[in-house]
């Protein structure tokens, strides 16, 4: 993609009513174009075959046939053996029969994210009491017989900008590093309703 003209990037701006003087235009008119250049760049990074973090497992890329909600091996199995890469569906499956326990699936969890997120910075807030003590719950519930649906013992992590009640919220901000939530916002609320 070629550079865009002084004339084409004044053109956009006035259609915008943003007309500055030409000190400012200049610099605008070099941003642009220098934001058009990285974005061409990124256009030809092959992200697909190329693991970002080399400190991360890379498993591949699942192969999909058009119209697949999911990666599955066809026969009803999970398409892998790794729990943490598994689907929702394949790993509530397992769940539900059983065969994987709420408790080993938030712990394999918690482990990645002990061992991961010192590189990612993915996470503001772990709650890994409270994620094995309702893990633990799930799996009683489910164990007498209790099963509540496809999240139940399904182990989450939210955005730092829904209120979970007695918790900071900080919503990526430090002007809000005293905000604890004195409810559950709805979503939360759903999510436990369900047994997540």
């Amino acid at each position: 993609m070629a550079d865009l003209s002084r004339d084409v990037v004044r053109s956009i701006l006035n259609i915008q009513g943003f007309d500055p003087p030409e000190p400012e235009f200049t610099e605008v008119f070099y941003r642009i174009n220098a934001l058009i250049e990285g974005l061409v760049r990124l256009d030809q990074l092959d992200v697909y075959h190329t693991e970002p973090w080399p400190v991360l497992p890379f498993r591949g890329v699942p192969e999909r046939s058009p119209g697949d909600a999911a990666p599955t091996s066809g026969n009803g199995t999970p398409h892998t053996d790794d729990i943490a890469f598994m689907t929702i569906r394949e790993q509530a499956a397992l769940i539900q029969s059983k065969k994987l326990s709420p408790v080993e699936l938030t712990r394999t969890y918690l482990e990645r994210i002990e061992k991961y997120d010192p590189y990612l910075y993915a996470f503001n807030l772990v709650l890994a009491d409270e994620a094995l003590a309702e893990a633990k719950q799930a799996e009683q519930e489910i164990a007498s017989g209790n099963y509540r649906g496809p999240m139940h013992g399904i182990p989450l992590g939210v955005k730092d900008q829904l209120d979970i009640k007695g918790h900071l919220n900080t919503g990526g901000c430090d002007a809000y590093d005293d905000n604890i939530a004195t409810e559950d916002c709805t979503i939360i609320a759903r999510f436990r309703e369900a047994g997540a």
